[in-house]
């Protein structure tokens, strides 16, 4: 079964967000949807694991989620992107991630 997608947030509903005392309420999947549809907050990045194993992030308002995985579990990938596709088809391609790597992660 596939998870609801995010909710998409206009600019009222996005400043409504920023300035809201209950802004922290946001899950972490609202919370990096809110950061790959705008470019009005700053990037974010979520370390997982102590010490970390993996990297998650995203910015600038565009969809794309930068990965990063500890060589120690970058073997799992494969199964790991099934869970996390939940379903959904799942294209490799090569992709010269310089041109297109955010400024907030040395591009």
């Amino acid at each position: 079964m596939r998870e609801p997608a995010p909710r998409s947030y206009g600019m009222y509903s996005l400043w409504m967000i920023l300035i809201s005392p209950d802004k922290a309420k946001l899950g972490l999947s609202e919370q990096v949807a809110l950061v790959a549809g705008t470019d009005q907050v700053a990037p974010c990045q979520v370390d997982f694991g102590a010490p970390m194993r993996a990297s998650l992030h995203v910015s600038d308002g565009h969809p794309i989620l930068w990965i990063w995985l500890h060589e120690a579990v970058a073997g799992d990938w494969p199964d790991h992107l099934k869970t996390v596709a939940c379903g959904w088809r799942v294209i490799e391609t090569t992709l010269h991630r310089e041109a297109v790597l955010p400024g907030s992660l040395g591009g």
